[in-house]
């Protein structure tokens, strides 16, 4: 590495002599004083700047580019929070209609809230829809209520041209009761003309449109929404809420990001509460000391949440204690398992490596032990039963919750499939149970076989997928 002032005079003349840097919203000038940064933050910012422009072709990027992405080093050394992030490279969006938060570096199109619309005695929800035109993407979210019919189709059209494509599904497919999810390419620019149809057939063949105008808005980032809200980090995750008060009753909407940028997840819940059995370990107290339970929502959302706060002061202080979360297609590891007689059980102990370097998430817990297996009976004499622990959970704040399991099939096999009537034992489903610690530590495998001549080994890919993220955030309400 080159020498460390020689390198800050260097870095600072290549920002000194950027075009368009007036255009970056961050003070290089008054850096010290407007983010009160100590010496010791400051090395921060060198040691992150050096280690990352090191390891950079700086001749690739255009002028503007590269200022930006300076900017972005600075900013992500500076506190590592969701503000900062979202600053640097404005990545997270968030979407007001179904609190969900979006990884897009370009503008996305959201709506402001769902919307509703009777259907009889039921009714059709849209509750989200996101357009994305960098990846000329639409994604939608739809749920019915009882909502009686013989077919059911959609359109989504943007300036009067269908770009779906449905056809009509019977009415057994879907039942009167549904949340269903949709997403395909299409061109959109900020304007255009944007309608979600749901068209519905009764026997007689009469048919009822249920047309949704969407009114879209560039979704916008987290940070913006961050600023005035009520937020705490902790274990590089921050939780902010942006609240409503009616009635003597607080609605609180919690947000989770993570505040590293290779920390991906989707939030399930923010904590272990089954309202039923007034079982819930999120709390609410007042200036005064006066605590009340979190209560849910006629229809179950894992991030929003109401309290009853008649007769309590403010400010008032919300504290949560654990995060469930859950993360897709992170990467497996092949396992085959030992071929059993019915009811045989049989010790393995095998410990296998499920971290995805591409995410900070499985780091800290990504050992699975596989102590033993058993075969069970089944429909087709083909299940397996594995016993599961996570030894890394004991000294971590990210746990192991629950794995995927997948198929693992060879190509050898998937072309034999296709050619001939050749079907090896394959993975057809999966269920797991809860232990008492929360976790899920026993799965039963369920496989297929035509062909009974065939001796084949079970044989299956497991990953990562639910983890909790402990932690104590504390979210002060003025």
């Amino acid at each position: 590495m080159k020498d460390k002032n020689n390198f800050d005079k260097e870095i600072y003349n290549l920002i000194d002599n950027m075009e368009n840097l007036d255009e970056l919203d961050f003070d290089f000038e008054n850096i010290g004083e407007e983010e009160n940064l100590s010496s010791k933050d400051m090395e921060k910012i060198r040691e992150k700047t050096y280690k990352k422009i090191e390891n950079q072709n700086i001749k690739k990027y255009k002028i503007k580019s590269l200022s930006r992405f300076i900017a972005s080093i600075v900013l992500v050394a500076l506190i590592g929070t969701t503000v900062v992030i979202a600053i640097a490279n404005n990545l997270h969006k968030y979407e007001p209609s179904s609190g969900k938060i979006i990884k897009s570096e370009t503008p996305i199109y959201t709506l402001s809230k769902p919307i509703t619309k009777k259907v009889k005695d039921g009714e059709i929800t849209l509750n989200s829809f996101i357009l994305n035109p960098q990846e000329e993407r639409f994604d939608a979210e739809e749920e019915g209520r009882n909502v009686n019919y013989e077919y059911i189709k959609r359109e989504v059209r943007i300036n009067g041209k269908d770009i779906l494509e449905a056809d009509y599904e019977e009415w057994n497919d879907m039942g009167s009761e549904w949340t269903l999810s949709i997403g395909r390419p299409c061109e959109y620019k900020e304007g255009d003309k944007v309608e979600y149809i749901v068209i519905i057939k009764d026997k007689l063949g009469k048919e009822s449109k249920i047309d949704f105008q969407l009114k879209l808005s560039e979704a916008t980032s987290i940070e913006e929404y961050n600023k005035n809200l009520p937020n705490a980090t902790n274990n590089n995750v921050t939780i902010s809420a942006m609240t409503k008060e009616e009635n003597n009753t607080l609605y609180v909407d919690l947000i989770a990001i993570s505040t590293k940028e290779n920390m991906d997840f989707e939030v399930d819940s923010f904590g272990d509460y089954d309202f039923e059995n007034n079982k819930v370990n999120i709390f609410l107290t007042d200036v005064n000391g006066k605590k009340v339970k979190a209560e849910g929502l006629e229809y179950y959302d894992g991030s929003k949440l109401k309290f009853n706060i008649e007769n309590l002061q403010k400010p008032f202080t919300i504290e949560i204690k654990g995060l469930n979360v859950c993360s897709n297609d992170l990467k497996g590891e092949k396992v085959t398992l030992p071929v059993l007689e019915i009811n045989e059980e049989k010790s393995i102990n095998k410990l296998i490596d499920i971290e995805d370097k591409n995410n900070y998430l499985t780091k800290e817990s990504c050992k699975v032990l596989i102590k033993s297996v058993k075969r069970v009976k089944g429909e087709e004499e083909n299940n397996y039963k594995l016993t599961l622990d996570y030894p890394d959970n004991k000294n971590s704040s990210i746990k192991i919750k629950g794995v995927n399991v997948e198929p693992d099939l060879s190509f050898v096999d998937l072309i034999k499939g296709m050619i001939s009537t050749y079907n090896p034992m394959n993975l057809s489903g999966s269920s797991q149970e809860l232990s008492e610690d929360g976790t899920y530590k026993e799965i039963t495998l369920e496989y297929s076989n035509k062909d009974k001549k065939e001796n084949v080994k079970p044989k299956f890919e497991i990953s990562g997928y639910e983890y909790i993220i402990e932690g104590h955030w504390k979210l002060i309400i003025k």
